[in-house]
Parts: C-alpha cells; structure tokens; sequence
C-alpha cells in the first residue's frame, strides 16, 4: 500500500510518497523551477515552466525552507511556491521508470 505524506504551501499541498520519504534519510529534496522560451521565433512567446527535482545534502542559497511534521528536509524556490499558494494546486512527487523523482500536477 502507497502511503502519501502531505505538506501544506499555503492553500495548496505537496503529496510525497512514504517510499521516497524512506529512502532519503538526511538529504535535501529542492524543487526548483526554470523557465525557457518556446518554439516560436517572436518576442511575444510563451515562457515554458518546467520543474526539477534535486537531492542534495543541503539547501541551495534563495531556496526557501518548507516547514513540515513528516521530518523530511524539503526546500523550494519562490516560483514553485507562489504558483502552488495562489493556484491552490496539488502537487505530487513520484519516481519515474529510471528511478529519478519528478513532480506530477504542476
């Protein structure tokens, strides 16, 4: 049975499964957002947002530190958490196929 831990970012929630919380131990999960231009050629295109997942054994400088109860060390950038606050989005993290974590509902 897949138990999911949840973390409150303001109205909305970081679900992450107890088997990736197991197997972190003292390591950092950073969720940061980057940004790249689409595919067409004029200035007015659409910012393309995509989000990655890092394990570190600490915080990168202008993360910002997530407060929880599941004591696990998680730390985001202020994109990812504002646009999770004001879209009250439910976001999760999952391991793909190659066992890399990725995040789901962004």
């Amino acid at each position: 049975m897949n138990v999911e831990n949840e973390v409150k970012i303001g109205k909305g929630k970081l679900k992450i499964p107890d088997s990736i919380s197991r197997d972190l131990g003292n390591f950092w999960i950073l969720i940061q957002v980057t940004q790249r231009k689409g595919p067409c050629k004029d200035e007015v295109c659409q910012l393309i947002e995509e989000v990655y997942v890092k394990i570190s054994v600490s915080p990168l400088e202008g993360m910002v530190i997530i407060d929880n109860n599941i004591k696990l060390n998680i730390a985001a950038d202020k994109t990812f958490l504002d646009s999770v606050d004001k879209g009250r989005k439910t976001v999760r993290l999952y391991k793909s196929l190659n066992r890399k974590i990725k995040v789901k509902g962004f």
